[in-house]
């Protein structure tokens, strides 16, 4: 069954970019440590929001050299005026809405698990439509003092989640979330 998870990165004040916009996710940690074959191997598609998407100074960069060399879907109500690049696995697709993204994902994952790449914008439309099986959230030994945060206002959103499994590594605490649907209905029913 195919699974949906987040994957992204907090510094220790809750932000995942910091004041200039750049990102705190440690990718270069997650190459040197091993971590990241995992991503590699259980993903199937990728939905990425419109600003991680264009964090990458020429879109045809994703084709041969992004970890993830699977169908693309960015959420964006504007397409780029020119397609990127598309190769090695890498295709591009374009969707107005998460829901419309998470779709089209699911039906290209080939049975493999759905990853959402991102930052705030993509987190919260997954978790608010309850999407999300696992997270991957990397804690990054920084303080940005102000920036971008992970999550801001999910409402009355609740999901509980277990620890699968911690990595720490030199420039991260990499901590594996599996999401426990039966603690959050017994939670619903004890209120």
């Amino acid at each position: 069954m195919t699974k949906v998870f987040i994957d992204s990165a907090i510094s220790i004040d809750g932000f995942w970019a910091d004041r200039d916009g750049k990102s705190v996710f440690p990718l270069d940690d997650l190459y040197s440590s091993g971590i990241l074959k995992t991503l590699v191997d259980r993903t199937g598609a990728v939905v990425m929001s419109r600003r991680s998407f264009e964090m990458a100074s020429d879109p045809d960069w994703f084709a041969g050299n992004y970890e993830l060399q699977v169908p693309i879907h960015v959420i964006t109500g504007q397409p780029p005026a020119k397609h990127p690049k598309e190769d090695c696995g890498v295709t591009f697709s374009f969707h107005a809405s998460f829901a419309d993204a998470l779709a089209g994902a699911r039906n290209a994952a080939g049975g493999r698990d759905v990853a959402i790449i991102g930052e705030r914008s993509a987190v919260e439309a997954a978790i608010a439509a309850d999407a999300v099986d696992e997270i991957y959230l990397r804690i990054v030994p920084k303080i940005c003092g102000s920036g971008e945060p992970l999550m801001r206002d999910l409402g009355d959103v609740r999901r509980v989640f277990d620890i699968s499994n911690v990595n720490t590594t030199g420039r991260a605490v990499h901590i594996h979330l599996v999401r426990n649907r039966d603690a959050e209905n017994d939670g619903l029913h004890r209120r």
